[in-house]
């Protein structure tokens, strides 16, 4: 029924378009089509309480982040692949200053509206490197992101975020792997439940556990602690996304 309806593969393999900014325009496209009806990443969708149950999964990772990262008035943090803010929303008031990055200029149109004027700054990324001077923020968080890149950009953002950082700093990202950072994202699972949502194909990276795994090995940030237990629900169902409850808490060393 479904292949009837929407013969399109959800899953795009990213890694396959040749070139940086090949790869970044079709990554731009592919999230500007889902900015809208996207259950995982708008809260306008055709479900009746879908907008509410949103919103409350949004506030619920913003509360976690805040104690887990001991987020306070201080923090200057950035927000890799932001989206349309649903997390932002929450978190970007209490914060010394609080940055929107995403691909996606639809979804971060969206994220000006939702956060509001003032409360935060919003950039768009072009290329794989990041417009900001060393040291700038106490904190990243890339949720529901890594999974999304290729692998030379997965590479080039990981060293990029440990530039960013002041010493001490930290970086907390979901990834794909369900039981280690070592463990490949299971792409059927991601399929099927893309299908079962009838969502548009998303940019997805084939290597994401086995890259994050050399990269932790390269110690260019120090892996703090790990966790299968990231509460982001499915804003329908009170189940956790398959591909997005396993994190991974970094911090600088202060020798690098």
């Amino acid at each position: 029924m479904w292949n009837w309806l929407n013969p399109e593969d959800p899953i795009f393999a990213i890694d396959q378009v040749e070139g940086e900014e090949a790869q970044f325009e079709r990554m731009r496209e592919l999230w500007d089509r889902n900015s809208d009806h996207n259950p995982l990443v708008s809260s306008d969708f055709f479900c009746g309480g879908f907008k509410e149950a949103f919103e409350r999964n949004g506030e619920r990772i913003a509360r976690y982040l805040e104690a887990k990262l001991d987020l306070d008035a201080a923090a200057r943090v950035l927000d890799l692949g932001a989206g349309i803010g649903r997390i932002a929303r929450y978190l970007a008031e209490g914060s010394e200053r609080y940055v929107l990055a995403d691909v996606s200029g639809q979804m971060l149109e969206r994220a000006r509206t939702r956060v509001g004027a003032g409360r935060a700054e919003l950039a768009r990324l072009v290329d794989n490197r990041l417009p900001w001077t060393d040291a700038s923020f106490t904190h990243c968080i890339a949720i529901d992101v890594v999974q999304h890149l290729p692998e030379r950009t997965l590479r080039a953002y990981f060293l990029e975020v440990s530039r960013l950082l002041v010493p001490g700093g930290r970086l907390l990202l979901t990834s794909g792997a369900s039981s280690g950072a070592d463990t490949p994202p299971d792409p059927q699972a991601s399929r099927q439940l893309l299908r079962l949502l009838n969502l548009k194909p998303l940019p997805f990276g084939a290597r994401t556990g086995p890259v994050l795994a050399e990269l932790i090995a390269d110690r260019q940030l120090r892996l703090r602690e790990q966790g299968d237990n990231f509460p982001n629900l499915l804003p329908m169902l009170p189940i956790q996304v398959p591909f997005a409850g396993s994190y991974l808490l970094f911090e600088k060393r202060s020798d690098v």
